[in-house]
């Protein structure tokens, strides 16, 4: 049971959200009407005297239609609006909030109260006085989507500014990674559609991260996305052990990657040293850094050097030489890239804080008794 618990929560990143959350909103609704209408006639008959005036009277719904499609237009007017100011700055922010389950069940529980309420006035139509669920509409649905129509809007505010896009990608790609760790662990054979999509989930979240840092233009933000890269090639790192070296294999999504065009020589190599993602994250963290310095951005610049002096350091306690030695890679062209500005531009700066953030990796190569890899060093 917990294994088809974990492939369903594997699964959940490519499940069309959409539908999924309009069923599960239908569902939710019908059960509350059901429960409305039993309640109803467990207290018609318990308290015939009680109820009797109530079936008598008669229920004003004339306003409730047009109460719901105010509440619903206020709502999604407020909601596109936003989605589509924020859409010019933050790339694929639709595709993020196609994956936000807050934002889609309530949208649909929205639509679906204000469908509940036309349901009713059907009913009383055909000659029948549903005062269940009317009750239920009237006096729970309707005051609830009033009342939390204004929180929704702050909620998605908050939602689509860039370190909270950043988040929400944070958190989906570090459960998917541990996620995905448990299941590949447990054993069993995987389709190779299965781990094509994998691998393609875990290589669009550091796309949507490398647009949004293109995009986004504060210095805060900024930094938060590089801190976001470190956090998961971290964490990458520890759940790495779990997968399977079939896990590995390049697939389309890799091979068909922006990243990995102008690396389909190495493709066998990167395939046999299971390093694909790093060398994502690595890559990114580079263009990083040389759009930093043309942008004249050092402080960023140099938070770039200090990631990748933190990325070592769990791959040093784990004695894996061949992630050292991309780092090593990467850090040597950082350095041509910043002396060649430094020439240019007669700006040394910058290449002393480069300067200060490699000697730490050094001084972590030599502390861990790594002398052939400290040879490679510049």
């Amino acid at each position: 049971m917990l294994k088809k618990y974990h492939r369903w929560l594997l699964m959940t990143p490519h499940l069309p959200r959409s539908p999924v959350a309009f069923g599960l909103s239908l569902a939710a609704l019908a059960l509350l009407d059901c429960g409305a209408n039993l309640v109803f006639t467990h207290l018609k008959q318990t308290t015939p005297n009680l109820i009797t005036g109530l079936i008598a009277g008669t229920f004003d719904t004339s306003f409730a239609p047009e109460v719901w499609l105010a509440v619903i237009g206020l709502t999604l007017g407020t909601l596109i609006i936003v989605i589509s100011i924020a859409a010019q700055n933050i790339p694929k922010i639709t595709e993020l909030y196609m994956q936000d389950w807050t934002s889609l069940i309530y949208v649909w529980c929205l639509l679906l109260g204000g469908a509940h309420i036309f349901y009713i006035k059907i009913l009383q139509t055909l000659g029948r006085q549903p005062v269940g669920s009317l009750l239920l509409n009237l006096y729970g649905l309707l005051p609830l989507a009033i009342l939390t129509a204004l929180p929704y809007i702050f909620y998605i505010l908050k939602s689509i500014q860039p370190e909270s896009v950043a988040q929400q990608i944070y958190r989906r790609q570090y459960h998917y990674m541990a996620q995905l760790g448990v299941v590949l662990k447990e054993g069993g054979g995987y389709p190779a559609q299965f781990l094509r999509r994998s691998q393609a989930y875990l290589l669009e979240g550091l796309n949507q991260l490398e647009d949004l840092l293109t995009y986004v233009a504060f210095r805060g933000a900024q930094a938060e996305i590089i801190g976001v890269v470190s956090e998961l090639l971290q964490h990458y790192i520890s759940c790495k052990p779990n997968y399977p070296a079939y896990f590995f294999r390049l697939s389309g999504a890799v091979m068909g990657d922006i990243a990995f065009k102008t690396m389909f020589d190495q493709f066998s190599q990167i395939e046999e040293n299971h390093t694909f993602y790093e060398q994502k994250c690595f890559r990114l963290l580079g263009n990083a850094y040389v759009r930093f310095l043309e942008e004249e951005q050092f402080p960023l610049a140099s938070l770039c050097g200090s990631e990748m002096c933190a990325i070592a350091h769990p791959i040093l306690s784990m004695g894996d030489d061949t992630l050292l030695e991309l780092i090593i890679i990467r850090f040597n062209t950082m350095m041509r890239f910043a002396i060649k500005h430094g020439s240019r531009h007669n700006e040394a700066r910058h290449l002393y804080n480069l300067a200060f953030h490699y000697r730490r990796f050094i001084e972590s190569l030599v502390h861990y008794q790594r002398p052939h890899l400290t040879q490679k060093c510049v």
